[in-house]
């Protein structure tokens, strides 16, 4: 969380992450870049996890996010990674170690603030009308992120 609140600081005060240094991969996602992307998803449950490199609980959610995405269609469930990182070449050094098989988005400081993000990761599903179903803060395994999906998907 010290952490996380340092880079937060750093971000703040050098600007915002990404300007005219961001990778194409990883362009920077706004609040309204991200809440877009889940109002065209809607349909489908969506998860959005916001997560970072550095974060040991975060890293040890990913194979369970992995899984999940094996484990529902991509027409039943969308899967967002929402990376807080400060520099997107921390992000694509660390997925060119461990690819993930879901979208991956860099936060702004914007979404951040937008969505109250003061520690990762955070968890948040939205059932299929859009409506947050759940958020969470913290690691989640995952049994119980499947069995939460399971419910909002109806299988």
């Amino acid at each position: 969380m010290k952490r996380f609140l340092i880079v937060l600081t750093l971000v703040a005060v050098l600007g915002l992450p990404g300007a005219g240094r961001a990778s194409p991969a990883y362009m920077p996602a706004t609040y309204l870049d991200i809440m877009q992307t889940i109002a065209k998803a809607k349909g489908s449950v969506i998860l959005v996890n916001f997560w970072a490199t550095w974060c040991a609980p975060c890293r040890m959610e990913l194979p369970g996010l992995v899984q999940l995405r094996k484990d529902f269609p991509e027409d039943k469930l969308k899967i967002y990674g929402v990376s807080v990182d400060q520099h997107p070449s921390a992000l694509d050094s660390f997925l060119k170690q461990m690819p993930l098989n879901y979208s991956v988005l860099w936060a702004t400081v914007d979404a951040l603030r937008g969505f109250g993000i003061s520690a990762v990761p955070r968890t948040m599903v939205f059932d299929r009308d859009g409506k947050l179903a759940l958020q969470r803060d913290g690691y989640m395994d995952h049994g119980e992120l499947k069995t939460t999906v399971q419910r909002l998907v109806g299988n």
